[in-house]
């Protein structure tokens, strides 16, 4: 809160209205300094950059016992009502295992195959892998009141319970034999382990404590200590063990590894703060020494330089604190029990109290120039990085030329010490109204002064000043490599100008649109970096008078706020810019862009006003609640630690499964929810998590802070979900993990079952064809046989009529001869006995015809073309009638039906032929065309009158009806005889 703005509010809030008239004036000032104190308070309060967890916001108990890293990265906060398992992004909490509980958890250890191991009091040992969580009591009898495990080789530990001393070695427990005087049990309360000693006390008595030193290879008491105080007893790993003993003391290492405790003033004594009294200690992976207080808090102190650094309640930092823990990216966890635990942040911004040792309170404004680095307190104090310090009560001073100068009321530039400089120009003409200045100053190339506003004002070092009226008012002057000057102007001008001899001119005005700028810099030749109101920074290019945009950040591309009061180009690539809301760090490299809001990062969300650039490169800036930050110019890591990114579990229809052997699922689980882990503690709540899942022809996306990804309903296919970690401002590379499964079809769409469906159809639809085809075959064979039984019957029914027919017949004939032989003189028997003899040849060649239609023996082709040509040969030779006759030689069997039907159609022509047509030439052929026997008759005739057919005539209808019982067909045509043409399906 600015002190001014809060005083203007309380002079017109209404308890000022009552303070006019029931409290006296000369109280007023003390109660409003009352209250600034207590705004002050409540701002200081909040100063470093803590993130507290207890059970209210995901641990499992707030009575931390232990804090452990895995090789994983994962955090493991044993306590007395289970433990947690955090890895930036969620807490796992256990505190029941397989109906084991995890109770009073005590120590933890990590094996050589990365699976973790938590002792409880209890003497259960629980063991974490990647598979699960799972507890183990069979060593209850043995570890019964464990304590404390120590390592003390690869695979070799050293495990304490309240009654014996075990060593531990590919989990074989040797007991140690541990004789103490006086003492039937162990009771050990803190320890130390160098090389084979071991460095302890007993937690018996409160005062007058003893300190043992044991060889547990010799299985020996060499030595023991009587201590005053609590006897407390810290270990540096493979380094010094210290003591506390009214003060902190140092063990002599070379006389504890000849068996012997003596003790020297700890290297620390000297630079301890005076009154603070440290109960704990503590020592980081870089040797500094952390004394706990756990009413005050802590202070770190460098092993190399002695330096000290304070971390105090009144900082945020909790009450209580017994311990603390420094993470593989050098986070700092503090430990309270029944309180929780707290990490302070690895950050390169810090909060400045003090500069050169003048103190801090409210900064109003900071300022840097050729001459140092000044803060101006709210009081009106100056203070300079070079150790020097003013009072001045202009809210703006500049400090120049190893002096403090002002602008007065009266337009001019003094220092205070009777130097008065007049700010005028006899050409623009402007009042005093017009000396509205910026607050920001910069000096060029040649040492001048320049102050920005309504005006630019040029001071150069002898003292004369230059006054420019500006189109409208710029919040500060650029200076360019050429020593010329640009100021961009609130109404979106951009005015250029330069020294013409002695006398500065505006040598150009450009005009950009929607810039709306509030802070500028030169990024490179001839482009400007220009903080706006709205829109973010904005890269402006002017050449000759045009002004273009070539680039611009904002919100959308991770800056903290749109509204950027001030930007500084730290290095070629690297510009940080104050906005609204927050730091932010911009590296632009080609066309890769990188955002890093540093303040958000350490729970910093106030706005950043001005900055100011320091010798050693490091920039300090005043956020608007009066504060001074520094921001070091060195990258965030120094570690080697990389987090890995990992599925922390694949859960299908609710069930978890194994994502690195189970990749296949039946149609109906198709419900997934994916969880990954990132153990990383920097700026954990802004890593993004992108989730890309792919199949089916389609994607699924999700971009946000959340580690877990649900998706529901699947479709059977084949997916591909990539998970890639971004980690805020690129601190690590992005990293991406992958993950294929399959979602199988239901039986009846898979291939196999389709193969076996169709197969089985196919042997259906073979089988009943096979049957179909089997009875028909049979059917056939039955109607086969059918037939060949009638065409025995018929062969045996023409055997039988020619050999009794026939010869009854020839017997009628020759009997009808003999008679007519006797009695040839008697006339009246001589008519009849001839017209017998007539009918018994009639009869008997009529009955040759019977017999070969009915004889099997004569179905073929052959056998019906020769009886045919016979027939007709002989019949047309007794009427003296020429015959032509043509037939193809085919031995092709012929049914008897078909043989008898042709032969009696050709005979009725024949017939009608001689009866009907007066032809003296009769042409008969038989063919076979495209399947079909083709018979033909014609003859020379006078034809056949179609429309004067005789009634009652039966021939025509007659040959047509044979024909067609036999499939064929038959036709009638004049050419100018008669031609019967007759096709019947050839046979097979």
């Amino acid at each position: 809160i600015n002190p001014q703005v809060f005083r203007n509010l309380f002079a017109n809030c209404y308890v000022n209205r009552m303070m006019r008239h029931v409290i006296p004036p000369q109280f007023k000032k003390i109660i409003v300094c009352l209250l600034m104190g207590m705004v002050c308070i409540a701002v200081k309060a909040q100063r470093l950059p803590l993130d507290t967890y207890t059970p209210n916001n995901g641990l499992a108990d707030n009575r931390i016992t232990k804090v452990f890293q895995d090789s994983r990265g994962r955090m493991f906060i044993l306590t007395r009502e289970g433990f947690s398992i955090f890895d930036g992004q969620r807490f796992e909490n256990y505190h029941k295992i397989s109906g084991i509980d995890a109770e009073l958890c005590n120590d933890i250890i990590e094996n050589e195959d990365h699976s973790v191991n938590i002792y409880n009091f209890n003497g259960d040992i629980i063991t974490c892998t990647n598979e699960g969580v799972r507890a183990d009591s069979s060593y209850r009898k043995l570890l019964t009141e464990f304590t404390k495990i120590v390592r003390i080789g690869p695979d070799e530990y050293l495990v304490v319970t309240n009654y014996s001393l075990y060593r531990r070695k590919k989990n074989t427990y040797t007991k140690l034999d541990i004789r103490l005087p006086n003492a039937p049990y162990l009771y050990l309360e803190q320890m130390a382990v160098y090389k084979n000693f071991i460095v302890f006390n007993r937690w018996t008595s409160p005062v007058n404590k003893q300190i043992f030193l044991y060889d547990f290879k010799e299985q020996k008491i060499k030595d023991i200590l009587n201590a005053t105080g609590n006897g407390q007893i810290i270990g540096e790993d493979g380094g010094s063990i210290y003591i506390r003993d009214r003060e902190w003391l140092q063990l002599d290492m070379t006389a504890l590894e000849n068996g012997h405790l003596k003790t020297k003033p700890a290297w620390f004594r000297q630079w301890i703060p005076t009154g603070f009294d440290a109960l704990a200690l503590y020592f980081d992976d870089e040797g500094n020494g952390w004394l706990i207080n756990s009413s005050s808090g802590c202070c770190r102190i460098s092993r190399s330089t002695g330096e000290r650094k304070m971390y105090e309640v009144q900082d945020g930092l909790m009450y209580g604190i017994t311990g603390m823990f420094r993470d593989r990216e050098k986070n700092y966890w503090f430990i309270a029990p029944g309180k929780g635990i707290q990490k302070l942040h690895q950050s390169p911004l810090a909060e400045v109290r003090s500069l050169n040792n003048q103190p801090l309170n409210f900064v109003q404004n900071i300022q840097a120039g050729t001459q140092g680095l000044f803060a101006v307190h709210h009081t009106g104090k100056l203070a300079i990085s070079d150790g020097r310090h003013y009072s001045t009560k202009n809210t703006f001073p500049i400090y120049w030329q190893n002096e403090v100068w002002h602008f007065d009321t009266t337009n001019r530039f003094t220092n205070g010490k009777n130097r008065y400089l007049k700010v005028e120009n006899r050409d623009d003409h402007f009042t005093t109204s017009d000396l509205q200045l910026s607050g920001n100053y910069t000096e060029d190339k040649e040492g001048r002064l320049l102050v920005g506003g309504a005006l630019f004002i040029a001071v150069d070092k002898q003292y004369r000043v230059t006054a420019k009226r500006l189109p409208y008012f710029s919040d500060n002057i650029i200076v360019d490599q050429n020593n010329s000057y640009w100021c961009f102007m609130r109404s979106n001008y951009v005015a250029h100008l330069k020294w013409l001899g002695d006398s500065l001119q505006i040598v150009s005005v450009t005009y950009t649109p929607n810039l709306n700028p509030r802070y500028a810099i030169l990024w490179k030749p001839g482009v400007f970096a220009v903080g706006t109101r709205y829109t973010g920074i904005r890269f402006i290019k002017v050449t000759d008078g045009v002004s273009a945009e070539v680039g611009f950040i904002n919100r959308d591309k991770g800056l903290s706020n749109n509204f950027v009061y001030a930007l500084c180009k730290r290095r070629d690539y690297e510009l940080v810019a104050g906005t609204a809301n927050g730091l932010d760090i911009i590296s632009i490299r080609n066309t890769d862009t990188i955002t890093r809001r540093i303040a958000a990062s350490s729970n910093i969300y106030s706005g950043f006003s001005s900055m100011a650039e320091s010798a050693d490169s490091a920039i300090y800036a005043r956020s608007e609640d009066g504060l001074l930050y520094k921001l070091e110019n060195r990258e965030w890591l120094s570690s080697g630690y990389r987090p890995k990114l990992s599925f922390k579990s694949v859960s299908v229809n609710g069930e978890k499964k194994n994502e690195e052997t189970e990749t296949r699922f039946g149609y109906t689980r198709n419900n997934f929810r994916f969880s990954v882990s990132c153990p990383s503690f920097l700026d954990n709540k802004n890593i993004l998590f992108r989730f890309q899942l792919t199949g089916r022809g389609r994607t699924w996306q999700q971009l946000n802070q959340s580690p877990d990804f649900e998706i529901n309903n699947l479709e059977p296919g084949r997916y591909t979900l990539e998970v890639t970690a971004q980690y805020p401002g690129r601190i690590y590379p992005d990293e991406t993990i992958r993950y294929q499964f399959v979602i199988l079809p239901p039986v009846w769409k898979r291939w196999w079952f389709i193969v076996l469906a169709s197969l089985a159809i196919a042997a259906g639809i073979w089988g009943m064809l096979r049957t179909y085809l089997r009875r028909k075959l049979e059917k056939q064979q039955a109607a086969f046989e059918q037939q060949q039984a009638i065409e025995r019957e018929r062969t045996r029914i023409a055997t039988d009529m020619h050999d009794d027919f026939g010869a009854g017949l020839s017997r009628i004939k020759f009997i009808s001869e003999k008679m007519l032989l006797r009695h040839r003189n008697d006339v009246s028997l001589q008519p009849e006995l001839e017209k017998i003899s007539g009918y018994s040849d009639e009869m008997a060649e009529k009955m040759g015809e019977i017999v070969w239609a009915l004889n099997q023996r004569y179905d073929t082709l052959g056998d019906m073309v020769a009886f045919c040509r016979a027939y007709a040969s002989e019949y047309l030779q007794s009427y003296h009638i020429a015959m032509d006759f043509e037939a193809d030689s085919s031995e092709r069997q012929l049914k008897g039906e078909t043989r008898r039907n042709l032969f009696l159609v050709m005979k009725e022509t024949l017939h009608n032929t001689i009866k009907h047509s007066g032809a003296t030439h009769v042409t008969i052929r038989f063919r076979l065309e495209n399947n079909q026997l083709c018979m033909s008759i014609g003859d020379n005739g006078r034809g056949m009158d179609f429309e004067h057919i005789r009634p009652f005539s039966n021939g025509l209808d007659n040959m047509k009806k044979r024909v067609h019982e036999i499939g064929g067909t038959i036709k009638f045509t004049n050419n100018p005889g008669l031609t019967v043409n007759i096709s019947v399906p050839a046979p097979e």
